[in-house]
C-alpha cells in the first residue's frame, strides 16, 4: 500500500484540480500562452521555450474536445506532478517508515491556496513547481549521500529549469552553498568541470527554439527574436519588465507584508510550526536548513521587489520551502507520539474546506463572456484600440486566431505598439493596415533607438506614436467603425483630438464631428451570464473587470440621459447596477429617473 502513496497523491490532486479548473480562457497571459502552445510560436519574454514545447506536445493528446480546457488541464497535471515529487523529498526527510505522514503532508501542500491555483489554468508556474521540486529533491539526496551523479543531475535540472523560467536564478545561492558545504568539486579534475558545463548547456538548450522558430515567421512571433542576437537577448532577459523591479520601496514593503499574510491561507494551522521547523532543522539537518533558507530568502526578496498585480505565484517557491519547514516542525513535535502522526490529515482537509470556494473555477467564464460583451455588438469590420491585456486582449488573440471568432475585427493592442516587433505582427494579421505603413515605419525608425539603448528623444517618440495611432483612425474612419477602450482615453490625451468619443457598450466610438452617432441597443449587450458569474470571493482582477463593466454601462447611461434618451439611460444604468450594485453613477441615474417619474 505504501508504494501507492505517491500515485494516490497525484490522482487525488489531479482529480480535484481538473474538477475545479477553468473551462475556458482566463485573465492575463492565458490566451496568449494557449495560442503560442497551439501554433508553436514565441511567447512573451522570456519566451518560455521548454513550456511551449511541452504544451504543444500536450495538445496532441486526446484529452478534451475543448483545446483551451485541455491546455488548462496541463497545469493540473504538472501541479499534481510537483506534489508527487515532493512526497519523495518528505520521505527523504522523515524516513520511509513515516510514509503515511508524508502522504498527508504532501496533500497539505497540494491544497494550499496558491499551489492549488497553479493547477487551474495554463501558465508557466506549474512546470516551474515541477522543476524546482526536482531540484530540491536531488539536492537533499546530495546532502544525505554525496554522489557526483547527483551533482550532474542537478546541473542539468537547473539548466532545464532556466529554459522554463529565469527566476531559476534564485536557486543559485543554494546550489553554491551545496557545492561548498559538501565539497563536491574539491580536488576534481577539469574533465568533470567540462562535463558539468556541457550538461548545463544541454539543459538550457531549449532556448535555441526561439531564434529557430522565430525565423520561420510563426503566427505568434513575440519579439521576432531572429532579427538579431541583440533582440534575442532583449527578449530572453525580459528587459521590458526590468523597470518594474525594485523601483518602489513602498511596493516592496507591501509585497513583503502581503507574503506573510499569505502563509495562513497556504498552510492554515501548519503556519505556527514554521519557526519550530526552522530551528529544529538547523539543529538536526543544518546543511539542508541553510539550503532551504537561502532559497526562501532569495525568492522573497526578488518577488517583493516586483511591481505586478498577480504577484502571489512569484512567492510559490518561498511558500514551498516554508511548508517543508512547517512539516518538519510538526513531525518533530509528534514523532515521539507516533499515534498522533495521522493528525496531519486534518491539515489538507482543513485547507480543502477553506480554499475550495476560492479555487473552484469550474463555471468561471468571465473572460470569454467579457470578450463577447465587448465584441459581439460591434458592426462588421470594426477596428478596436485597447490595452486591456489582462481583461480580454490576450483572450481575444486566442479566440480570433485559433477559434476564428470575429475574424473581421482588427484589434490594435496600444501598449504593445511600444515594442518594435508588434507592428510587423499587426500588419501580418491585418494586411488592411498596410495603408498606415509610412506612419508605422516613421515611428519604428525612432523607436529602435530606444529599444537598442541608444540616445533617443522621448518626446519625438511620443509624437510619432500618436501620429501612428491617429493614422489608424484617419485612414479608415470613412469605411469602418472605430472604437477604443476607456484606458486609451485616460492614457493618451493627445490621441484623436479632432474627434468625438461616444460610449458604446464596453468601448467608446471615435467619430468626426460631422458624423452622426448611432445609439447602441442595450439588448445587444447580454449581461445575464456575465453578471451571474460574480463569485463569493472574487480576486482583484475579478473585482476590476466587474467594476470596469459597470463603469462602462453607467457611462452609456450618463450620455443617454444627457441626450434626453431616458429609456436608454434607464436600461444602461440597470445593467451597471446588475453587475456592480455599488456603482454610484448608475445608482444616481436610476434615482434621478425614478424621481422624475
Amino acid at each position: 500500500m505504501k508504494k501507492l502513496y505517491p500515485i494516490l497523491i497525484f490522482v487525488i490532486l489531479f482529480t480535484v484540480y481538473a474538477l475545479t479548473a477553468y473551462p475556458d480562457l482566463t485573465y492575463t497571459d492565458n490566451g496568449e500562452l494557449a495560442s503560442v502552445a497551439t501554433t508553436l510560436g514565441i511567447a512573451h519574454p522570456t519566451g518560455y521555450p521548454l513550456f511551449t514545447i511541452i504544451s504543444n506536445l500536450w495538445t496532441q493528446l486526446p484529452v478534451s474536445s475543448s483545446q483551451i480546457f485541455e491546455l488548462n488541464l496541463l497545469s493540473s497535471f504538472l501541479t499534481a506532478l510537483s506534489a508527487y515529487i515532493l512526497f519523495f523529498t518528505l520521505r527523504q526527510l522523515f524516513g520511509s517508515k513515516n510514509d503515511l505522514f508524508s502522504f498527508g503532508a504532501t496533500l497539505a501542500y497540494g491544497f494550499g491556496n496558491i499551489i492549488w491555483n497553479q493547477g487551474l489554468f495554463l501558465e508557466v508556474y506549474s512546470l516551474h513547481l515541477v522543476l524546482i521540486n526536482m531540484i530540491i529533491l536531488v539536492s537533499i539526496k546530495t546532502f544525505y549521500k554525496l554522489n557526483l551523479r547527483y551533482i550532474i543531475a542537478l546541473v542539468f535540472l537547473i539548466g532545464l529549469s532556466f529554459g522554463n523560467h529565469l527566476t531559476t536564478v534564485l536557486i543559485l545561492p543554494s546550489f553554491l552553498y551545496l557545492l561548498i558545504s559538501t565539497k563536491s568539486l574539491k580536488g576534481k579534475n577539469i574533465k568533470l568541470i567540462l562535463t558539468l558545463i556541457i550538461t548545463f548547456l544541454i539543459g538550457i538548450s531549449s532556448y535555441l527554439y526561439l531564434p529557430i522558430v522565430s525565423s520561420m515567421d510563426p503566427l505568434f512571433n513575440w519579439g521576432n527574436v531572429s532579427r538579431s542576437f541583440e533582440k534575442f537577448m532583449y527578449h530572453v532577459q525580459g528587459k521590458q519588465y526590468q523597470i518594474w523591479m525594485f523601483s518602489d520601496s513602498e511596493i516592496f514593503k507591501k509585497n513583503l507584508i502581503d507574503f506573510f499574510f499569505m502563509l495562513p491561507k497556504e498552510m492554515n494551522i501548519l503556519t505556527v510550526f514554521i519557526p519550530f521547523g526552522i530551528f529544529g532543522m538547523l539543529n538536526k539537518k543544518k546543511n539542508i536548513a541553510i539550503y532551504l533558507l537561502l532559497l526562501c530568502f532569495a525568492n522573497v526578496i526578488y518577488a517583493s521587489g516586483y511591481i505586478i498585480h498577480d504577484i502571489e505565484s512569484y512567492f510559490a517557491i518561498a511558500l514551498l520551502t516554508l511548508e517543508i519547514f512547517a512539516l518538519f516542525g510538526l513531525y518533530e513535535t509528534l514523532k515521539n507520539k507516533s499515534k498522533y502522526l495521522p493528525l496531519i490529515f486534518l491539515v489538507p482537509l482543513l485547507s480543502l474546506f477553506i480554499n475550495y470556494q476560492n479555487n473552484n473555477h469550474s463555471d468561471d467564464k468571465i473572460v470569454p463572456e467579457y470578450i463577447k460583451l465587448t465584441i459581439d455588438p460591434l458592426p462588421k469590420n470594426s477596428i478596436v484600440i485597447s490595452s486591456q491585456w489582462d481583461f480580454w486582449c490576450s483572450g481575444f488573440w486566442y479566440k480570433q486566431q485559433i477559434e476564428s471568432y470575429r475574424k473581421d475585427i482588427i484589434l490594435i493592442e496600444k501598449e504593445l505598439l511600444r515594442r518594435t516587433w508588434y507592428p510587423a505582427q499587426l500588419l501580418k494579421w491585418y494586411p488592411e493596415l498596410e495603408t498606415c505603413r509610412k506612419e508605422v515605419d516613421d515611428y519604428l525608425n525612432i523607436l529602435e533607438d530606444f529599444e537598442s539603448g541608444k540616445d533617443f528623444n522621448g518626446n519625438e517618440i511620443q509624437i510619432k506614436y500618436i501620429k501612428m495611432l491617429n493614422s489608424f483612425v484617419e485612414k479608415f474612419e470613412n469605411e469602418r467603425n472605430i472604437y477604443m477602450s476607456s484606458d486609451v482615453m485616460q492614457t493618451e490625451k493627445q490621441f484623436a483630438l479632432k474627434h468625438y468619443k461616444y460610449p458604446y457598450g464596453m468601448l467608446f466610438q471615435i467619430l468626426k464631428p460631422e458624423k452622426i452617432f448611432v445609439n447602441p441597443n442595450p439588448n445587444d449587450f447580454n449581461t445575464t451570464i456575465f453578471k451571474a458569474m460574480e463569485r463569493i470571493n472574487p480576486n482583484h482582477i475579478d473585482e476590476a473587470i466587474f467594476e470596469t463593466a459597470a463603469q462602462n454601462f453607467s457611462a452609456n447611461a450618463y450620455y443617454q440621459l444627457s441626450e434626453k434618451n431616458t429609456k436608454l439611460a434607464y436600461d444602461f444604468a440597470n445593467k451597471a447596477i446588475e453587475i456592480d450594485s455599488n456603482n454610484l453613477l448608475g445608482l444616481k441615474i436610476l434615482n434621478s429617473i425614478n424621481t422624475q417619474k
